[in-house]
């Protein structure tokens, strides 16, 4: 790509793995990636003030993403796994190929499924991280 071109969606890349460890292996059935950052903050009134200070204390995320239904698909049976049993899924959601994004693992938080009948089975997932094993890393 040169210097000015859009980037796409579609040339992102969607790795997941075990807990513990950088995802290496691809999903390619997903769609509709949403990563959402941002910051707690505290705030503070002090007396003879006028404006609130307010200072960024810790960063939140949370991915949003779409799982085609295919027959047999690994991927999608570890979500469902890592949400039915509470447990932890590495994920990295990454801009390109080359690209950045959020590497961390993650708690499954939401799991929906979709059956729309003109369209094919989605589930929408949402994924939160966790620093328990590692911390999260933007790389």
């Amino acid at each position: 790509m040169a210097a000015g071109d859009y980037r796409i969606g579609l040339d992102g890349k969607f790795l997941y793995g075990a807990a513990g460890s950088t995802a290496t292996t691809e999903a390619d059935n997903v769609r509709n990636v949403n990563l959402n950052l941002s910051k707690r903050v505290a705030e503070a009134l002090r007396r003879g003030k006028k404006w609130v200070a307010k200072k960024t204390i810790a960063t939140e995320a949370a991915v949003e993403f779409e799982i085609l239904d295919i027959e047999g698909d690994a991927f999608l049976a570890q979500i469902k796994n890592a949400f039915m049993n509470n447990t932890k899924i590495a994920l990295y959601p990454k801009d390109a190929a080359s690209g950045e994004g959020l590497d961390a693992d993650f708690y499954i938080s939401s799991f929906s499924r979709n059956e729309n009948n003109e369209d094919f089975i989605i589930y929408s997932v949402t994924a939160e991280p966790t620093d328990e094993q590692r911390e999260p890393a933007w790389a």
